[in-house]
């Protein structure tokens, strides 16, 4: 591909016109890190934190894309002390990502990752959480099964039950079908 910036961006930007208007910050975060590890393999910042895979890259590229006025942010609600955003393109936003997708040149790339995104959308962000922490884990053990994955994560998710984090071992399924 061009240049990585441009790449990072690009793909940014094409989640957010995907899906015209995205909740929260945390779900674009894992929105982007499967597409990343589907073929863009362009983000390469991403740490396991709180919520699973995070990447500071990501948050400032967000901040910068709102502050030019590319994106709009706006606050939806609170609960405890988190705050609950929502995303969408500007007008002037929609044509910068027109712009930096023609120069992507991977058309292949583009579709296979708005299926992708189509396939993300039935998933809670909860379930993004899980499943990001899962795959993330994953590919820092290779050698770990099923079952020690589950262990692992409730380990360090103690919300959420067995029964939820297994349910969403179905995320490898999903995303063998984009490698």
């Amino acid at each position: 591909m061009k240049n990585e910036s441009i790449t990072k961006t690009a793909l940014v930007c094409l989640a957010l016109d995907h899906y015209k208007e995205l909740r929260g910050r945390t779900r674009l975060q894992k929105i982007l890190y499967f597409a990343n590890i589907s073929g863009w393999s362009a983000i390469k910042d991403y740490l396991f934190y709180q919520y699973g895979p995070y990447s500071e890259w990501v948050k400032d590229e967000l901040a910068r894309l709102v502050d030019n006025e590319l994106v709009n942010e706006k606050e939806t609600e609170s609960y405890s002390d988190n705050k609950l955003y929502n995303y969408r393109l500007t007008p002037d936003g929609e044509e910068f990502t027109k712009n930096l997708i023609n120069q992507i040149e991977r058309p292949e790339l583009i579709e296979k990752t708005h299926r992708l995104f189509d396939d993300l959308q039935r998933y809670s962000s909860d379930d993004l959480e899980i499943a990001s922490s899962l795959v993330y884990l994953k590919k820092a053990d290779p050698s770990k099964d099923d079952e020690r994955l589950v262990k692992l994560v409730k380990l360090y998710k103690r919300r959420f039950s067995e029964e939820q984090i297994r349910k969403n071992l179905a995320i490898f399924d999903l995303l063998a079908r984009y490698n």
